[in-house]
């Protein structure tokens, strides 16, 4: 009985230490920020964590999802009070993200393949004002005392989810006055490395 149940403990401790963990994502442990560029130069800003997790096993990353409240844009390159509000209150209009009618924008995790070093090419869905396209990051994984950081960059088209104002797609002739397609969004999450032990 004795030589049956020792293999029977080994093999249930196994699987305690690789279970799955999960990692609750909110304001505090995450940071999401915004850069576009226009002819003239270009702008950046934060927008909030609002949820969201990563799934882990065995200590690396398989999943998850991010939720960020996009009516708490902002803008942090604007130091004159009255220009920032009138960039952020444009951004959060129809012109840009209708935040009031799309109050949240999500990353759907949907793949995670290990890369060079410590980065996993990642995968998923992002989601803005309710419109669903593919989007693609590398992230990079590091330790520091007793945290966890991920950093990675996203860069998505934003005519693809009907964002056209001064788009070259659908105007002509803009000069300065025109400002690219392409956005970049940098994400920042650090937590515990206690989170993943069992």
């Amino acid at each position: 009985m004795k030589k049956l149940l020792l293999p029977f403990l080994l093999f249930v401790s196994s699987i305690g230490f690789c279970s799955p963990k999960e990692v609750t994502l909110n304001k505090d442990n995450g940071k999401l920020t915004w850069n576009g560029k226009k002819v003239t130069g270009e702008h950046f800003g934060n927008v909030p964590i609002s949820s969201g997790n990563l799934k882990f096993e065995s200590g690396e990353l398989k999943g998850g999802v991010i939720e960020v409240d996009m009516k708490s844009l902002n803008c942090e390159d604007l130091k004159d009070p009255e220009y920032n509000a009138k960039l952020v209150n444009h951004l959060k209009s129809d012109d840009f993200f209708s935040t009031e009618k799309h109050p949240t924008a999500t990353f759907e995790i949907t793949s995670v393949m290990p890369s060079k070093g410590a980065t996993y090419d990642v995968s998923g869905n992002l989601i803005i004002k309710g419109i669903k396209n593919p989007g693609n990051l590398k992230v990079k994984k590091s330790e520091e005392k007793d945290r966890i950081y991920l950093k990675g960059d996203l860069v998505f088209d934003r005519t693809l989810y009907d964002i056209k104002f001064r788009s070259k797609k659908f105007f002509e002739s803009l000069g300065d006055k025109l400002i690219y397609d392409d956005v970049k969004l940098s994400v920042e999450i650090n937590f515990p490395k206690d989170l993943l032990k069992n």
